[in-house]
């Protein structure tokens, strides 16, 4: 669970004189460590999601900050505490005004406040917190890999405020392999992004690596995928360098005891989105697919899949048709011809020629309902596989 900026300065005011002079709504901006920076030409050191501190030390009069503020802003620096005295004696007004309409924090301690030992009291929390996290996170990750053993993790999970019942909420994350060119700290962006969200929503999360997913557990989420979803499909436009990336979001009524299942689940709806280039996909709002997520024995989808549409993959590969693509997007659209030749781009008469030599290659028909129902769920085994 993230230290927030509101979090770590809770006691700061009374402990070290500390206050908030702009960009309040920034509050839930997670702390990932504590530096101290006297030049913007620094700032690229930065990896995001640091707290800085400044004196103000070798720059002349105060107008350097608003730069300064900006290059930490753009390096994702969740905010800026300016130590008054005799290189700043008082912030300038457009400091103020950039910070808040960019809902970046600026604080202020006094020239009395003995920095080191506030920056030591910082990072020792941060410590402290990432210790116990640690912790929790591999009682978590085992609880995953080896859920046959829940009762040997029982009195870890209540030494870390959980209980095997409690609701847990499992979304699996991943940048798409085709991304090119990734800009520079785009996941710690887009992590911090997501983080900053749960912090509003006041939300108990903790969030690790498995496999190659970012893990995200939220604990008694109540508000429904819609909210969660909706937030997700923001963040694909929330820069003007597009990087999709794809998240699977498991049951809605999942419970810590269950959570190697749910975890399944989300990971499983991840090559899904891929598939069909989508950002997001949850368990609750799937039909058929839950059905093909239970099954274990991938190699089950496989055989069905290749019984009833390997055959037409194989010409495609040989012939370089897209045939498969044509009975694929058929199905999909109940058995459209228009909308169908629409989708493609071509004209009706070309799909009904190419249904025909569908039916030759395959041996079979699929004008009846049991026949659309085979080949159906054929392509979406595909999907998982």
């Amino acid at each position: 669970m993230a230290l927030t900026l509101q979090k770590m300065c809770e006691n700061a005011a009374r402990r070290y004189g500390m206050r908030l002079e702009a960009g309040e709504r920034g509050l839930y901006h997670t702390v990932n460590w504590i530096h101290t920076l006297e030049s913007e030409q620094a700032a690229h050191f930065l990896h995001g999601g640091e707290l800085v501190f400044t004196t103000g030390i070798g720059a002349e009069g105060a107008d350097w900050l608003l730069h300064f503020a900006d290059e930490l802003k753009a390096r994702e620096a969740c905010g800026l505490v300016v130590n008054l005295g005799p290189y700043v004696a008082e912030l300038p007004e457009g400091l103020k005004a950039y910070c808040n309409e960019n809902d970046f924090p600026l604080f202020t301690v006094p020239w009395e406040t003995r920095l080191v030992d506030m920056t030591r009291d910082f990072c020792n929390r941060i410590i402290e917190r990432e210790k116990k996290e640690e912790s929790m996170i591999g009682i978590l990750k085992s609880l995953i890999l080896y859920p046959q053993r829940i009762e040997d993790y029982a009195q870890g999970l209540e030494r870390n405020g959980l209980l095997r019942d409690e609701g847990c909420l499992v979304v699996c994350m991943k940048i798409r392999e085709q991304a090119e060119r990734l800009p520079e700290h785009y996941e710690t962006f887009l992590k911090g992004k997501l983080e900053h969200f749960f912090c509003q929503e006041n939300l108990r999360y903790v969030n690790f690596k498995l496999d190659d997913a970012e893990v995200y557990l939220l604990f008694d989420w109540k508000e429904g995928s819609g909210k969660l979803s909706g937030q997700i499909a923001m963040l694909q436009h929330d820069r003007e360098e597009l990087v999709q990336f794809h998240v699977g979001v498991g049951a809605q009524d999942g419970k810590l005891e269950t959570l190697s299942e749910n975890y399944k689940r989300a990971k499983g709806l991840l090559s899904v989105c891929e598939k069909r280039r989508r950002s997001i996909l949850c368990y609750d709002e799937l039909d058929l697919e839950r059905v093909l997520l239970a099954v274990s024995d991938k190699a089950v989808l496989q055989a069905y899949y290749n019984d009833s549409v390997g055959r037409l993959l194989a010409y495609d590969m040989e012939n370089g048709t897209q045939y498969t693509k044509v009975l694929s997007t058929y199905l999909q659209f109940d058995g459209s011809i228009k909308q169908a030749a629409d989708v493609l781009f071509v004209h009706r008469n070309t799909i009904n020629y190419q249904l025909g030599r569908i039916k030759k290659i395959l041996g079979c028909g699929f004008s009846t309902l049991e026949e659309k129902m085979k080949l159906r769920l054929a392509f979406l085994a595909g999907d998982f596989l």
